[in-house]
Parts: C-alpha cells; structure tokens; sequence
C-alpha cells in the first residue's frame, strides 16, 4: 500500500509519501508560494521523483485541523479531488493528534502531551494524549477552545506533562514548573506526523467519506461571528 500524507495547517505545508509505514520521501512547501499553487505541483514532483505513478497511491491522508481557515480548505479539498480522480481511500487526521505523535518515542513512556494551535483572539486549541512506549497517542480529552491561562491550568491535573505547538513561543515564559517543552523543532505540524496516524487508522479500517470529509475549525470566522451578533 502506498500513502500520501497532506499538511496545510501552518503557512508553510508539506507532503509526505510512504510505502508499507516507511516514509519514502517527506518535503516541506515552497517558502515563496501560498499552499494553494505550490501544493498540486509538489506532490506531482514527489511522484515524479519516487517513479510512482498517481493511481499507485491506495491512501491520501490530510490533516483536517484544528488550523487555519484557508490553509485546511486546501488542503482537505485537494485531498478529496485526488482521493476521486483515482480511486483512493481518505483518511482525514486529527492536526493536534498527528503533533503528539511525532512526540511520541520509546524513550517516553507512558507519557502525556498537550499539543496546541492558535485560534486567534486570544484563545488556543488544546487537546491532551497519553502515548504508550512510543505508540500512537491516545486523546485523553475532546478538543477544546481555550484561554491560554485556562489551558496552563488544565495542565496541573498531571504530575508531569509535555507541550508543544507552534504557537508555545510567544507564552512559553509563563510555563509552569512541572510542564516541560518539547523541543522547538518538534512544535510543528507536518506531514509525516499525518503518516503515522494515517498508517494506525488504514490497520484499524477507520477510513473517511470522501463526500462528507471536512476541515474542522474550532471556531468560526471573525465574519461569521460579527453576522451572528447583529
């Protein structure tokens, strides 16, 4: 079976293409163009470059957010039109999750993580995971939308707890002492994160709809918001 791993949540994405649960080839987008013109041409390179032809591909996996309002609707849509145009199962992916379990290593067991991601106005997207010996990160709670001092108190009902997001920089100064952060290279999303959920969902036969998958945001617009109040 062969993957292709899609992630457009931050403002610089990246593909992902694996065979088997080994990463054959992972790439970040083009610095210099938005998500929506470099993501198409990209993963046309990578196939390209790994002599994969696109109907080869048995999987497309994306992350579907919590993100950014354009970022995830290219993401999920490009996703969908490839998953139609050649046949392919869709596998949507939990942005916070696939963070976590690129946190996720032998060395840590029995571990638990928080993973963040901004959602503006002050607020974050938070979710909790404990992670088995280095296995796939189980939630230990729903998504939430919350405060940044909220989110710092959920974290006291752990003894010992890891964050990370790429967002953890501009409050990491207010860290509790038994929060660690995890190292700056590991706060990003990024698509081999996306992989290895995507590779435990394909085990578990949790595939998606290609006709119902959609980007998950854990709020709505600014315009949305401002109509819903007048």
């Amino acid at each position: 079976m062969k993957l292709l791993a899609i992630e457009t949540v931050e403002k610089q994405g990246s593909v992902a293409f694996s065979e088997d649960r080994k990463i054959a080839l992972n790439t970040q987008l083009p610095k210099t163009q938005r998500s929506a013109q470099s993501l198409v041409p990209t993963i046309r390179d990578g196939l390209a470059q790994l002599g994969w032809l696109p109907k080869s591909l048995t999987h497309i996996a994306v992350a579907t957010g919590p993100g950014s309002f354009t970022g995830l609707r290219v993401g999920v849509t490009t996703a969908r039109m490839l998953a139609y145009g050649i046949g392919a199962n869709l596998i949507g992916v939990n942005t916070l999750q696939s963070i976590a379990a690129n946190l996720s290593r032998p060395e840590n067991p029995d571990t638990v993580f928080s993973t963040v991601i901004d959602a503006q106005r002050g607020d974050l997207s938070a979710q909790f995971f404990r992670c088995h010996g280095g296995g796939i990160p189980a939630p230990l709670s729903e998504i939430e939308l919350l405060p940044v001092v909220k989110w710092w108190e959920k974290t006291s009902e752990y003894d010992k707890i890891v964050v990370a997001g790429p967002i953890l920089g501009k409050f990491l100064s207010q860290k509790p002492k038994h929060v660690t952060a995890a190292e700056e290279r590991m706060w990003f999303p990024d698509a081999e994160g996306v992989s290895r959920i995507a590779w435990e969902k394909i085990a578990h036969h949790e595939l998606d709809d290609l006709w119902t998958l959609l980007p998950f945001y854990s709020r709505r617009s600014a315009a949305e918001e401002k109509r819903d109040r007048k």
